[in-house]
């Protein structure tokens, strides 16, 4: 049988915007398409991140700029292709002109 022998003893409860599952799972393609635009033009991270937080149609405010730099890796990872950094220099390199 479960008791409760000191309910004080666990943490205070967490805001949900600070669960890494959560913010994964918000991260919709609409949003990707986003940092995707922004990151070609040359905006930083955290100008995208500021971006976000702005916008008023939708409360995109629990992403941390961590976020930001796991879809841009993901986004880069795919235009690659599976082919390493190197590869993909050594590639455009030997590619004519």
């Amino acid at each position: 049988m479960l008791s409760i022998k000191n309910p004080t003893y666990n943490h205070t409860s967490t805001l949900l915007e600070s669960h890494l599952a959560l913010r994964k799972l918000t991260i919709i393609d609409e949003i990707q398409a986003k940092i995707a635009k922004q990151s070609r033009t040359r905006i930083t991270s955290k100008q995208i991140l500021t971006t976000l937080c702005i916008d008023e149609n939708s409360n995109n405010s629990m992403f941390k700029l961590s976020d930001i730099y796991n879809v841009k890796v993901a986004i880069r990872r795919h235009a690659l292709e599976s082919v390493t950094l190197i590869q993909a220099l050594l590639q455009n390199l030997h590619r004519p002109k």
